[in-house]
């Protein structure tokens, strides 16, 4: 059969003149293309041999047929309405069957595409003109066929193949309407799906190409986008459809559809546009910030005003003192009596009088508690131990606070309430436990790629063997088990496995677990991953991992590929390739793949808002660290947590530093020993034996040492700490673990203090005339009393006031410390105080200290040296040289201006510091988890997704 026919081939004119095939952009033509029809095909063939579970149509070459049946009249209204006519007949190149199976083909586009209505619509004209246009022989060639025998004595045509001719105008605006449109599931735009490609490289022409092309279709149609029409030969005339097309930014409302806009999030186009930000220039004075100029202004006005003061003090002060000098030549006798009555009318004002009164009355306070303390001390030891052993009971109550959200987001704030909110009524995030790893060798590979590109370079990460190697570490994970605990921390007899816990979003029809892995891409069979597809005529490989792994990225709902094998994972879902690898480039705003430098394995795990039901998935995840802090493979090296990590690093480094505070109240305990004693210098004489000497030396030393107080100073400090967690236990108050690790110091630095003031004040005291003991103990404890209220109460209150902080990790420790400092200062004053009478009667009868039932019988009172010179370095070097020159007229201004000059720079650079906390700082220095952390900041391109909740909405189709 010899013709002569004419047709476009990439914008190529070829005439024909004989029969036979001709090969353009890769796809044959049959000798007999069409002829001059409305339809190309109507009702559906024999099985697609495309790989895919589907049929071709059956080639018909007549006209469109009239369709009757209401089902198909419903439904096709629903698809193609704008091939709907009211009050016409419908005539249409598609069957029942075929329509329906276009409908059932809609479900996952109708998934991705319906939250703008726009695109979706926009999307179902598109394919409903491909499948049941009446003017079908218009725009679309049949460039393949093949013969079908649905019997032995029955063949039909069955189009394998075909061209689609549409306007660039169409197709642009197709894909302008569905660009934008994100995909919730996974966090990213539906064109990373539906493209083939990544959506910042995709384009209009790569959206129909694929749509054409992929897995998912039975037979292959090529798009041919043009605004041109031609004659195919002298019978058909082709005229490429120009399907009308809604904006997603405006409603679609026809005769038969209407529908609202689509959203912000789904097409940029409604996005109102916003109003630039005004453009806030930095406050700069010449080449300072006027954050710094305002500090250097108020340091330069404090210092100026404050050295005129000085100023003016000092010459009035020498005017005055002139004055008295005139005086005193002229008659000194007469001015005095003038001079001290100005000078008691200036004392004697209601100001200094009220201090002088409150200071009587609190010394006097001190004096009598101090009395009563001395005269009664088992009494107020007895009573003060009682109390504490009741407040420390409290313990019984004691709870712990280790949750991160519970211990830095306060209850009121907004975050805190949308997050309880949504776990409430729906349930928590999940959990998920993350492997990130990353080949020891860093060095690229070339793959042979037989096309038109040649070889391409890619990373280690993807080298076969350690991918191989991943995989059976991933496999392990999957496989371990874990022992059950209670929430009390004892082992039951049942172990846990990944299935009992993890997220199966297809179960009970499909009971694997969700695993974000591209090791998921090959199903997480080894089998799979070796997989090759050979030419069986040149017998070089056509399709490999590598082939099947470009595929799963540029598409990851692909179901069949030139290898044969589906990218989504064993649960039934899709593996996010940005989720499942790490470190890679982008290049023209497209992700580099090929190149990531580390691989992420995340294995999800449901989460719940009672933590009893989590006690499974933490028994699992304890295994899982133990399993990889003893795993080791040379070949990589691996970064991981688990939704427990951070609480157990918590509880690990508190239960560490127990070790660091007894070391340190050890210390702490050695040096009040030795220096709280005064220690005094035996003489030896003449014809005594160093032996004898020493003997008594060592004596004297046992009736001076305070080991007895300075432990009793040490386990006060401590029953202040024990007595404040019992007290707030009480009231369910829950601690956090940085009580005991703080807390102990901070009490402990206040507490010895006051019982180096305490003691030495006695110790540099000299007894009155017929003052007994207790009343000189008193007197002492009237005279430094109100100093240590002051020291004590202070702090106390500075912690009170920081528990106004709505952070409960500080409200609470500000709420413990200060309690703890206040009755820390409270034992001291009453109960040390008693024990200290009791040592001070100890040393004046010369017993030993701890063994007071022993005396020191040696009569050593002559013999003890002069003690006017031993009040220590530190004591005299205070005394005799930095209070004189601290005092110095010309020092005191000086060291208030240097305040100044200090206190105004960290005004300063107050405004300059960050606000935040990192969580690296919350860890250990030898954690796994800060190297988790590090390389979740190096590799890691995605975070957890955002939800937008609504709430008290009746009508959500509003």
């Amino acid at each position: 059969m010899d013709f002569s026919q004419a047709f476009v081939c990439e914008d190529y004119e070829i005439e024909v003149e004989n029969h036979f095939d001709i090969k353009c952009r890769d796809y044959a033509f049959p000798d007999f293309l069409g002829a001059k029809s409305d339809c190309i095909w109507y009702g559906e063939c024999g099985p697609s041999q495309h790989g895919v579970d589907g049929r071709y149509n059956c080639k018909y070459t007549g006209q469109p047929k009239i369709q009757t049946n209401e089902t198909f009249i419903k439904i096709f209204k629903d698809l193609c309405p704008h091939l709907y006519k009211k009050n016409e007949k419908i005539r249409t190149c598609c069957d029942y069957e075929q329509l329906i199976t276009f409908y059932d083909n809609l479900s996952v586009p109708r998934q991705l595409l319906s939250r703008c209505p726009s695109c979706f619509k926009n999307f179902k004209a598109f394919l409903c003109d491909f499948t049941c246009s009446p003017t079908q022989s218009e725009f679309m060639l049949i460039t393949k066929e093949d013969e079908y025998h649905p019997s032995e004595n029955e063949t039909k045509i069955e189009v394998v193949e075909l061209t689609y001719h549409i306007t660039n105008s169409s197709v642009d605006a197709l894909y302008k309407s569905c660009r934008d449109v994100q995909y919730a599931a996974s966090n990213q735009k539906v064109m990373d799906l539906l493209c083939g490609t990544s959506a910042e490289s995709c384009s209009p022409q790569k959206f129909v190409d694929y749509l054409g092309h992929n897995s998912q279709t039975p037979f292959i149609f090529n798009m041919n986008i043009t605004e041109n029409e031609y004659d195919f030969n002298s019978t058909l005339h082709i005229k490429p459809k120009n399907t009308t097309m809604y904006e997603c930014s405006k409603p679609v409302t026809t005769e038969n559809f209407n529908a609202s806009a689509c959203g912000c999030s789904d097409c940029e186009d409604s996005c109102p546009v916003p109003v630039p930000p005004p453009v806030q220039k930095p406050c700069k004075i010449f080449a300072l910030t006027c954050g710094d100029v305002f500090a250097v202004t108020l340091f330069i006005v404090f210092t100026t005003t404050f050295l005129l003061v000085v100023f003016v003090s000092g010459s009035a002060n020498g005017n005055k003192q002139l004055c008295q000098n005139v005086d005193s030549e002229h008659g000194q006798e007469e001015s005095k009596p003038f001079l001290q009555r100005q000078q008691a009318e200036e004392e004697v004002s209601k100001i200094k009088m009220f201090g002088v009164h409150t200071d009587r009355c609190i010394e006097n306070f001190f004096h009598k508690l101090g009395f009563f303390c001395a005269s009664n001390p088992i009494k107020v030891i007895l009573l003060g131990l009682m109390l504490c052993f009741v407040y420390s009971g409290g313990f019984m109550y004691f709870s712990v606070l280790t949750d991160p959200v519970e211990l830095w987001s306060p209850e009121n704030s907004d975050t805190r309430i949308n997050k309880d909110y949504y776990d409430s009524h729906f349930r928590p995030f999940y959990r998920a436990t993350q492997i990130i790893i990353r080949p020891t060798d860093q060095t690229p590979w070339i793959h042979e790629i037989f096309d038109d590109f040649g070889p391409v370079e890619y990373s280690s990460t993807l080298r076969l063997d350690f991918l191989h190697q991943v995989l059976e570490l991933q496999n392990k994970v999957s496989s371990l088990e874990g022992q059950l605990e209670d929430d009390q921390g004892f082992r039951l007899n049942k172990t846990v496995k990944l299935k009992d816990i993890c997220f199966a979003p297809l179960k009970p029809d499909n009971s694997n677990c969700t695993i974000q892995s591209i090791l998921n891409y090959w199903q997480n069979d080894p089998d799979l991953l070796d997989k090759i597809v050979v030419d069986p005529d040149f017998g070089i490989t056509n399709a490999d991992y590598i082939t099947h792994f470009e595929t799963c990225t540029k598409s990851p709902t692909s179901v069949n590929d030139t290898l044969g094998l589906s990218c989504l994972g064993t649960y039934g879902g899709i593996v996010s390739p940005f989720v499942a690898m790490g470190g890679y480039p982008q290049y023209k705003k497209a992700q580099q793949y090929g190149n990531a430098s580390a691989l992420i394995l995340t294995f999800i795990i449901n989460n719940h808002k009672n933590e009893s039901e989590n006690l499974a998935a933490m028994a699992w995840e304890k295994s899982v660290i133990e399993f990889l802090k003893n795993y080791t493979n040379e070949n990589m090296s691996i970064s991981f947590r688990t939704e427990r990590s951070i609480q157990d690093e918590l509880d690990r480094e508190s239960k560490s530093d127990i070790f660091t505070i007894f070391i340190s109240y050890m210390a702490m305990f050695l040096y009040i020993t030795l220096t709280l004693g005064k220690y005094k210098l035996v003489k030896k004489n003449t014809n005594e034996s160093n032996f004898n000497w020493i003997l008594k030396m060592c004596q004297q030393f046992l009736v001076d040492m305070k080991f007895s107080l300075g432990m009793v100073g040490v386990v006060i400090v401590m029953l202040s700490v024990a007595s404040s967690i019992g007290l707030f236990s009480y009231f369910h108050v829950k601690a956090t673990l940085i009580i005991f690790e703080v807390i102990p110091f901070l009490v402990l630095a206040v507490g010895v203090d006051n019982i180096f003031i305490l003691v030495q004040s006695y110790q540099r005291d000299i007894r009155l005339d017929q003052e007994t003991l207790e009343e000189q103990i008193a007197r002492i404890v009237g005279k430094v009393g109100p100093s240590m209220l002051l020291t004590s109460s202070a702090e106390s209150l500075a912690f009170f006031l920081g528990a106004l902080t709505p952070m409960p990790a500080v409200r609470i420790f500000s709420l413990y410390a200060s309690l703890a400092v206040l009755i820390d200062f409270i034992l001291q004053i009453t109960v040390f105080v008693s024990f200290m009478t009791l040592d001070c009667k100890r040393e004046l009868s010369k017993r030993f200290d701890l063994i007071w039932c022993l005396r020191n019988t040696s009569g050593l009172n002559e013999e003890t040296e002069n003690e006017a010179d031993t009040d220590g370095f530190l004591f005299n070097f205070f005394k005799n040289k930095h209070a004189p020159f601290l005092m110095n007229k010309r020092t005191r201004p000086l060291v208030i201006i240097v305040f100044f000059g200090i206190f105004f720079t960290s005004v300063s650079f107050m405004a300059k510091v960050e606000t935040g906390l990192d969580q690296k700082l919350s860890m250990p220095k030898d954690s796994y988890v800060l190297d988790y952390f590090e390389a979740l900041e190096k590799y890691l391109s995605v975070g957890v997704p955002v939800y937008f909740v609504l709430k008290n909405v009746d009508d959500y189709s509003s």
